[in-house]
């Protein structure tokens, strides 16, 4: 929004033109004892004093004007990248704490070798939590984990570096959403995608590239025990679908203990869809007390059922450790925010969950190291979670709970 300083009052850069004409004015007016000629000179000097004024306190007039969100607000907080092969990228961002980072951004993105700038890239909302900082490639990209502002990879496979910048948290169940530049080797600049941009924004997170095979990959979901993963090819910057796959165990299927399998292939231009019903236990393996077994990603819900609904989404990852030593439980939801380190212990068929440690950005101190958060048993349909020291936000669930499968 433009603003104009009160006559004779100059403040800024107004040149020397400006001035004189506001400063004749004054003269004219104390030295003029006609009326109607003041009247008159009052009102061509205001016209020509004005059109020049206002033309300087434009893009026209005036090279230190703001451009950018930026230049309009300062960012307060800045950083830098690993550096690819070709580019040097940097950005700023509003507001930061010890652990997060959101608000307006802006990325610079500059040439590797000679350090000449190529373009900046504004975000609405560059949030991000800073341990995912260095997960800067496609490769690092996991469902459910905690994703890099910024992004690089080949997005359409034409050989150059293309860019996703967080935009906020518009994914699927409040995961985070990007916008998807690819360069332009022809104008030497990063394009916006808006087709890419919408599978990275209506989805649970950025998209997976596998450069082998050519493909993208999307995840989304319904609930606890529906989901759906889609596979595109990028044809002329384009995603084409090209397979989706459909695990239904919400009860698609009149038998028990078996869940709906619908898959879709493109065929002669067409997608061609199969449908079958499968045995959970069979699908998913059998649930034998095998620690290894266990790993994977897991997801339990919880919703109000009064309008506006309030929801809590755990997520729960065992990594890849014999002895289950590794494990993170995430809770996000209505006011609540957890980041919980734990371990785990066998006993019979089940296994508990240990509290070990909050992680940096979760300043809560609900559970002391050692405590049984809840135990897991094997079921058909994922993990029955029997509750002990962690209690669910609902009444409803606190005897039941099923942690569903996510990914292995």
């Amino acid at each position: 929004m433009l603003t104009l300083e009160p006559r004779i009052k100059f403040k800024g850069k107004q040149s020397a033109l400006c001035q004189l004409i506001f400063m004749l004015e004054f003269v004219y007016m104390n030295n003029t004892r006609n009326g109607f000629n003041i009247i008159l000179g009052i009102i061509a000097l205001l016209v020509v004093g004005g059109a020049v004024c206002i033309y300087e306190n434009t893009n026209h007039g005036n090279k230190e004007a703001p451009t950018t969100a930026a230049d309009r607000s300062p960012l307060q907080h800045d950083f830098d990248l690993k550096n690819t092969p070709d580019y040097s990228i940097s950005f700023s961002v509003k507001d930061c704490d010890d652990t997060i980072c959101s608000g307006a951004g802006i990325v610079a993105i500059k040439d590797a070798r000679s350090k000449a700038l190529i373009q900046t890239i504004n975000s609405d909302d560059l949030s991000f939590s800073k341990e995912a900082l260095a997960k800067t490639s496609t490769k690092d990209t996991v469902l459910y984990d905690e994703q890099s502002p910024i992004i690089v990879g080949d997005f359409n496979f034409d050989g150059s570096a293309d860019l996703a910048v967080r935009n906020g948290s518009n994914g699927g169940y409040g995961g985070p959403s990007y916008d998807i530049y690819l360069f332009d080797a022809a104008n030497k600049k990063f394009t916006l995608s808006e087709s890419l941009t919408k599978l990275a924004t209506e989805n649970l997170g950025m998209f997976s590239v596998d450069q082998n095979k050519k493909l993208i990959t999307t995840h989304s979901k319904d609930g606890c025990c529906w989901h759906e993963t889609d596979q595109y090819q990028v044809v002329n910057d384009q995603p084409v679908i090209t397979y989706t796959l459909i695990e239904d165990a919400s009860g698609a299927t009149q038998k028990e203990g078996y869940m709906l399998i619908t898959e879709k292939r493109l065929v002669s231009g067409k997608l061609v869809t199969t449908t079958k019903e499968v045995s959970q236990k069979e699908y998913y393996g059998t649930k034998e007390n095998k620690l290894s077994e266990w790993v994977g990603s897991y997801e339990f819900d919880e919703s109000t059922d009064q309008s506006p609904t309030e929801t809590w989404v755990y997520k729960l990852s065992i990594a890849k450790d014999p002895s289950l030593k590794d494990i993170r439980l995430d809770i996000d939801g209505f006011q609540t925010m957890k980041r919980i380190k734990a371990t785990a212990t066998s006993v019979g068929d089940s296994v508990e969950i240990v509290f070990d440690s909050n992680s940096q950005e979760d300043l809560s101190n609900t559970y002391k190291k050692g405590d049984i958060l809840f135990s897991l048993s094997p079921v058909s349909s994922g993990l029955q979670i029997d509750w002990k020291k962690m209690q669910p936000f609902l009444e409803k669930n606190k005897s039941s709970g099923i942690f569903s499968r996510i990914s292995r």
